[in-house]
C-alpha cells in the first residue's frame, strides 16, 4: 500500500471543531451587524427628532435583545456534534437564526421610524416587527440546542413562556408604547 493511502481521509474528514469555529465567527459578525444597524437607526432618530423617551427605550431594548440572544447563542455546554447529520442540521439551522437576527435589526429600525412618525405603521405592527423575529430566533436556537445537548436554554416550557411573553408585549404595544414593549422583550 502506498504511504499516502494512510492519510488520504484525514484532509477531507469531518471535524466538528472547524464547524464550531466558523459558526462562532459568523454569529459574532451577524450580531455585530444588528448592533450597528440599531445604532444607526437610533442616531438617525435622534438627529431627526431629538432624544426622546421612546427613542431611548427602543435603543436600550434593542441592545438588551441583542445581548440576550448573544447569551443564548454562546452560553451553556459545548455542542455534541455526534454525527454529520447533527452537525449539518445545526450548521444550516443557523441560517434561520441569522435571518431572524437580521430581521430584528430591521424591526428595530421600523419601530424607531414608527415611533418618530416616519412610518405609517401602528404601534402594534411596529412592536410585532421586532417580536416575531425574536420568537423565531428563540425557537430555532432552542431546537438546535436540544438536538446537540448544548446551550443555556433549560426547559421547553421556559422557551414557550418566553415566546408568549414576547408576543404578548408586541400585541400590548398600543397600551404600553413601542419603546416599553421592546424594552420588555430584552431581558
Amino acid at each position: 500500500m502506498p504511504a499516502w493511502a494512510e492519510f488520504r481521509g484525514s484532509a477531507t474528514s469531518w471535524h466538528p471543531g472547524h464547524i464550531a469555529e466558523r459558526h462562532s465567527c459568523f454569529t459574532i459578525t451577524v450580531l455585530g451587524e444588528v448592533v450597528l444597524a440599531s445604532l444607526v437607526a437610533v442616531q438617525s432618530a435622534v438627529t431627526g427628532h431629538g432624544l426622546s423617551g421612546p427613542v431611548v427605550l427602543l435603543a436600550v431594548g434593542g441592545l438588551l435583545l441583542v445581548f440576550a440572544l448573544w447569551w443564548i447563542c454562546f452560553t451553556g455546554s459545548e455542542a455534541a456534534l455526534t454525527s454529520l447529520r447533527t452537525a449539518l442540521v445545526r450548521g444550516y439551522g443557523h441560517y434561520g437564526v441569522f435571518a431572524a437576527l437580521a430581521a430584528i435589526g430591521a424591526g428595530l429600525e421600523t419601530a424607531l421610524d414608527a415611533t418618530a412618525h416616519h412610518a405609517h405603521l401602528s404601534s402594534r405592527g411596529a412592536a410585532l416587527s421586532v417580536a416575531v423575529p425574536v420568537v423565531i430566533a428563540l425557537v430555532l436556537l432552542d431546537a438546535m440546542h436540544r438536538m446537540t445537548g448544548a446551550g443555556a436554554v433549560g426547559h421547553n416550557m421556559l422557551v414557550a413562556a418566553g415566546a408568549l411573553v414576547v408576543l404578548a408585549l408586541g400585541l400590548a404595544a398600543p397600551a404600553l408604547g413601542v419603546g416599553r414593549a421592546v424594552l420588555g422583550m430584552g431581558p
